[in-house]
């Protein structure tokens, strides 16, 4: 029964534990990305429009 029980009880802790650390690493990750993302959007935006006023 013990056997049985450690067995059992260990897959779906491994699937938990991977499951939570894969949120936990992955909401970061998008987060992160999608400040990244709108900062170097708004920096290039800056870059391209102040060189343009700056050329002519």
């Amino acid at each position: 029964m013990e056997q049985g029980g450690s067995t059992m009880g260990e897959e779906p802790a491994g699937a938990e534990l991977l499951l939570t650390l894969f949120l936990m690493a992955a909401i970061p990750t998008v987060v992160g990305g999608a400040v990244i993302l709108s900062l170097v959007g708004l920096t290039s935006a800056a870059g391209s429009s102040s060189c343009s006023a700056v050329s002519p």
